[in-house]
């Protein structure tokens, strides 16, 4: 396979740094204007290119996967226009990952570089992402391999397939083959998570009021909230090794979880689910969809520390409210601002409560909280347990707060996680 035909053939490419390759199969078909019009809409990130697009004599798209950076004799002259429109916008596009998800009939584009090296973490994320996709197939490369144009090149002694199958149950559950969790691995976790508890630190810095006005500007031209335009500079500037074990111990819980039947006493008092109720009262299935059901005694604990950003804006910087879609509208149910829906998850089934992140830390005026550990599942157990990143807006300045176990980075190391995160900062806004 030396080129993926995006026309039509209804595939796509997933490729991170070149350390993953992954192929599944589209719903919805696309065409080119799809494309092009996937490209215009990723204002919000830089186009990093790891892949080429070209145009055969019919016309039809194909992406060329693995190339270092773009060169104008690999793509068409009409597909270089668009990068090139980009290249005059400040963007650099010769840099690595131009990594794209073609997603239903408006072909989003989501950048996806903020993804791990470790196989069965991202074994895990990758099923969840492509979990409409019949018998995806996930390769793993190890880092070293370099040189790899497309899947045919990959040795074969060098991949890590993970197949991932489905059950058509209300549920719509996806679940990893050769599950091996116990409930002995859970305990091992939250010894682990008790041991670390009071060992914790925290650092404080500021960015100046130069860099939250034009932080402030580029929000309102792009439309988004500087909420999750921190919150995906932040990630972006943690180390792969570091995006891993965060990642990590939140599937291992989850698969435990999942093992054990999703029984409440090991939700640290908060259940999900794998499915959310419809306001028909019919149970709809979804690969992302948690519903929450609350304890009563957290409650009133937890309620008002609930932040409500979708998965991808979390995890990948996208604005979930860009769109009507018929994907964003499958993939969640929020069509209106966080503030109105906070208000309207009193229910124990409320539709509203999806992708829900929660909080186990007290919540200010003015503030926000971010965990960082709680990238696939939602817990209030392991909200904070291993990063939690405070923003405070104050007198034109960003004031940040990070908190962090003892087990996941010393003080040495927060203070470089610090620094690369007010470098992915300015990067954003240069």
């Amino acid at each position: 396979m030396d080129k993926i035909k995006i026309v039509s053939a209804r595939h796509f490419l997933f490729e991170v740094e070149p350390v993953v390759s992954f192929v599944g199969k589209l719903k919805s078909e696309l065409s080119f204007d799809d494309f092009k019009k996937a490209l215009r809409k990723l204002e919000v990130r830089e186009p990093l290119i790891n892949c080429s697009v070209t145009l055969d004599e019919d016309g039809e798209a194909y992406l060329l996967p693995g190339t270092a950076k773009i060169e104008p004799k690999n793509i068409s002259a009409q597909a270089f226009e668009l990068i090139d429109e980009r290249r005059k916008c400040g963007f650099d596009v010769t840099k690595r990952l131009f990594d794209f998800f073609l997603i239903g009939s408006e072909a989003i584009a989501v950048f996806a570089h903020t993804l791990v090296a470790d196989a069965k973490s991202l074994a895990y994320f990758a099923g969840e992402i492509a979990g409409y996709a019949d018998n995806s197939l996930v390769s793993v490369l190890p880092n070293q391999i370099t040189g790899i144009n497309s899947v045919d090149d990959i040795p074969s002694d060098s991949v890590t397939p993970i197949t991932f199958s489905r059950t058509n149950s209300l549920n719509d559950k996806w679940r990893l083959k050769e599950q091996k969790y116990t409930l002995a691995d859970y305990e091992k976790l939250k010894k682990a998570y008790d041991k670390t508890k009071s060992e914790e630190g925290k650092l404080f810095f500021e960015l100046d009021e130069k860099t939250a006005d034009r932080l402030k500007e580029l929000c309102r031209e792009l439309k988004i909230d500087r909420l999750s335009l921190l919150t995906y500079a932040f990630w972006s500037s943690l180390k792969m090794n570091e995006r891993a074990r965060l990642l990590k111990k939140i599937r291992i819980y989850f698969d435990v979880r999942k093992r054990l039947g999703e029984p409440k006493e090991l939700c640290g008092g908060t259940y999900y689910t794998r499915h959310v109720l419809a306001p028909s009262g019919k149970a709809k299935g979804g690969f992302l969809r948690q519903a929450s059901v609350f304890h009563k005694k957290l409650y009133n604990k937890y309620i008002n520390n609930f932040l409500f950003f979708n998965y991808i804006t979390f995890f990948m910087g996208l604005d979930p409210f860009l769109s009507d879609s018929q994907y964003f509208s499958s993939f969640c149910s929020l069509k209106s601002k966080p503030s109105e829906k906070i208000a309207k998850t009193r229910g124990a089934k409320s539709p509203e409560a999806l992708c829900v992140r929660q909080y186990n830390l007290e919540q200010k005026s003015g503030e926000a909280l971010f965990g960082f550990s709680d990238i696939i599942m939602l817990e209030p157990f392991f909200a904070g347990e291993s990063m939690a990143v405070t923003w405070t807006f104050f007198n034109g300045k960003i004031k940040v707060v990070m908190q962090y176990k003892k087990d996941f980075c010393d003080d040495e190391t927060a203070k470089r996680i610090a620094d690369r995160a007010v470098l992915s900062i300015e990067s954003l806004l240069s």
